[in-house]
Parts: structure tokens; sequence; C-alpha cells
């Protein structure tokens, strides 16, 4: 029963509000996997969409905040009430975590950016970048093997930004760990990818216009919520 009311509030957030965090928090306490992958799926493809770290850190609400800024104690507070739902947030909540890191060092040395991010040197940030895409990639090419999609794989990067994440790669194309088996997995996948414009254009197609396994329905999931691209 008590599950059955965080959900339903959880519902009520993502029906009228874009606070991600709470959304996030209830669908945890909820225990409610599709709901939480529906959230951090969304967010994850705003970013990558826009090349950038997506909301402005300045838009979240406080729990998101806290998750951004200091993970390991904000999870730990949940653990402390919610066992379950603090693992579900802490492996759920990793895949956007990663995905943000990447924009937020690219942009470290261009950006006035409004959270507090490590400071580093050119070279270090671009490895930092480098190590957090690669591990961005390798999770998002998780569940194609071959070519063949397997739905039962539970990543935290979903497959559909791959090629997007591999686009993300082309700063760093002397590096080693760009491998034949993500590029051509997702080109076997479906042979429409191998065009990039008939491959975009079905993307955003796709991705806006109805729910999916991947991406439940979300209010804030539109065209609306990202720029011309």
């Amino acid at each position: 029963m008590l599950t059955k009311r965080l959900k339903k509030y959880a519902d009520f957030l993502t029906e009228t509000t874009a606070e991600y965090g709470n959304q996030l928090y209830y669908y945890c306490r909820a225990h409610n996997v599709q709901k939480i992958r529906g959230v951090t799926n969304m967010l994850v493809s705003l970013c990558v969409v826009q090349s950038m770290a997506y909301p402005p850190f300045s838009q979240h609400d406080p729990i998101m905040k806290a998750l951004l800024t200091s993970p390991m104690q904000t999870i730990a507070r949940l653990d402390r009430v919610d066992h379950v739902a603090a693992g579900l947030m802490s492996t759920y909540f990793s895949g956007y975590a990663t995905i943000r890191k990447i924009y937020d060092l690219r942009d470290q040395g261009l950006l006035k950016l409004d959270v507090d991010v490590e400071q580093l040197r050119p070279i270090g940030r671009k490895k930092a970048a480098a190590a957090a895409l690669a591990a961005a990639i390798v999770s998002a090419s998780d569940s194609i093997h071959g070519g063949l999609y397997d739905d039962t794989i539970d990543s935290v990067v979903p497959v559909d930004v791959l090629l997007s994440l591999l686009g993300e790669t082309l700063v760093f194309l002397n590096r080693k760990w760009i491998t034949v088996r993500n590029v051509s997995g997702i080109f076997t996948l479906n042979p429409r990818f191998q065009n990039p414009d008939v491959f975009w254009q079905h993307h955003k197609l796709w991705l806006f216009s109805k729910p999916s396994k991947i991406y439940p329905q979300h209010p804030h999931m539109s065209l609306h919520n990202v720029r011309n691209v």
C-alpha cells in the first residue's frame, strides 16, 4: 500500500513538475524500476541530443543537486530509510551522472558552469572526459552482441544513444578504446543507421513521438525541451 501511494505521488510530480530528483526519489521509494528508468533515460537523452549537461544545475531541485554534488552521502541517507531504494538510486542514477560528467569536464574551460566540478588541467580534463565517455559507450553497447539486441540486459545508459556517444569520440580518435565492436554492433542492428542523416531523423522522431520499453511516457519528453538540432 505504501509503495502505491509513493508511486502515485511520483506520478503527480512527473506530470506537473520538472523536479527530476524528487521524481527519482519517490519512484525509488516505490521500488518501480520501469519508472526510474523512464526518468534517467530521458535525462540521458536530453543531454546527448543537446551535447551538454542538461538541465542546468541551477534548475535542479535540492535532491538532484545533492545527488550530483555529494552522491555517496545522499544515497547513504536514503539507505538508512530504505535499503532497496538506495540500491536502485545508486544503480540507475550512475548512467545520468556519468553522461553529465562528460559534458561538465568538456565545457569546464569554455563555459562558466553553475556547478562546482573538479578543476583539472586541460590534459587531465581530456583524460577524465575520455574515461567517462568510454564507460558510457561500454554501458550503452552492453545489450548489443554481434548486431543482436538483447532486451534482457539492463544497462544504465540506453542503447539508443550509442551512435550519438560514438560521435562524441571524434576528439579522441587516437585512443584505442574506440572499438570495432561498438561501431559494428549498432550498424548491424539496423542498416538505416549507416546513413547519419537518416539515423538522426529516425532517432529524433522515434525518441519524441511515443513511449517505448526504454522510454516510458514522460510529459517533459518533447521536442520543446531541446534546442534546434
